[in-house]
């Protein structure tokens, strides 16, 4: 049996559905709103003046005011400040801020690569939980809610709502995305799922979004690159990458059975030579992936499967 297997099999034994580390609990997800209670998903930087439920940086006629100033001609009587006028005799108009909408966005990768943890928690199920996360921080700063959840085979395309409904929708979807099969072979197709994931984002995604994509970012191609650099003229975009452990080290010297997909195979990893061939590979990985961030001026966090994804957005969106 594979490293993944055993250690499925054994804690589903041991765990309850809502802690599982291979399965995706409903009330689970749900029970996230409380851990997303005060948090706001601040942006790092306004990059569209159209969306956004942040208090503009422009001056405006809105809801919050901001400050009062001399009465100019052609100001709207409506707006006139009395209490100001009384005091010092002269007219002066109040000045108010806009608040604008903003829509958020997650991006959920459900392939077969992410049904994988030798420790913690399956990469699927830490993106599911991160994503609930970033939903319900989302509903509580009455910010529109939308998802793309994507597979091999299938893909869940989610337009941005407010209110619980549209929470509990994609929470829906991410129960249905994270316990899917994955062993069910992939459709035959020349295309990179990963990449058509990345088109349909961009066909749903409004200027001023703030889009989270959760995945472990295997194949993705220069095509997908130039999607991403695209969505991030007018977005702000924060990577949350996820690996095993397995996949940054090869476990001490020994022969592994492991099951790659097509069958179990023997793996060697008593060569020194290859051991540091393979944590080269993964340096590279994660080394181009911080290249490709700071090219998009996103936001990156890197997580294991062993780190508590809820507890690592808390602490870089704390207000």
């Amino acid at each position: 049996m594979s490293i993944s297997g055993r250690l499925a099999r054994s804690q589903r034994r041991n765990s309850s559905p809502a802690d599982s580390p291979v399965e995706v609990d409903l009330q689970g997800l749900i029970a996230l709103r409380r851990e997303a209670r005060g948090f706001l998903l601040k942006p790092n930087r306004i990059r569209s003046s159209q969306a956004g439920r942040y208090i503009s940086p422009y001056i405006g006629r809105g809801m919050t005011f901001a400050e009062s100033r001399p009465y100019q001609p052609g100001d709207d009587v409506r707006h006139m400040d009395w209490r100001i006028m009384a005091r010092t005799g002269k007219p002066h108009s109040k000045l108010f801020q806009e608040e604008r909408e903003r829509s958020i966005l997650v991006w959920v990768d459900f392939r077969a690569t992410m049904f994988f943890a030798t420790r913690g928690r399956f990469k699927s199920v830490q993106a599911a939980r991160g994503a609930a996360w970033i939903a319900w921080a989302a509903r509580l700063n009455n910010d529109r809610i939308g998802g793309l959840l994507f597979s091999e085979n299938n893909h869940w395309e989610l337009r941005p709502r407010t209110g619980d409904k549209a929470v509990l929708r994609l929470i829906h979807a991410l129960c249905e995305g994270a316990t899917l099969n994955p062993g069910t072979p992939p459709a035959q197709s020349e295309s990179n799922p990963m990449t058509q994931a990345l088109v349909r984002l961009r066909r749903v995604t409004k200027p001023g979004s703030q889009i989270f994509l959760l995945s472990d970012f295997r194949n993705l191609d220069k095509t997908g690159e130039a999607h991403l650099q695209q969505l991030s003229k007018h977005n702000e975009i924060i990577l949350l990458s996820l690996y095993d452990p397995l996949e940054k080290a090869l476990p001490v010297a020994g022969l592994y059975p492991v099951d790659l997909g097509n069958g179990n195979q023997i793996l060697n990893t008593a060569n020194p030579n290859s051991r540091r061939h393979y944590a080269s590979q993964f340096d590279q990985r994660q080394t181009h992936l911080e290249n490709l961030s700071r090219r998009l001026a996103a936001t990156q966090l890197t997580l294991s499967t062993q780190d508590e994804i809820v507890s690592t957005l808390q602490t870089t969106f704390q207000t």
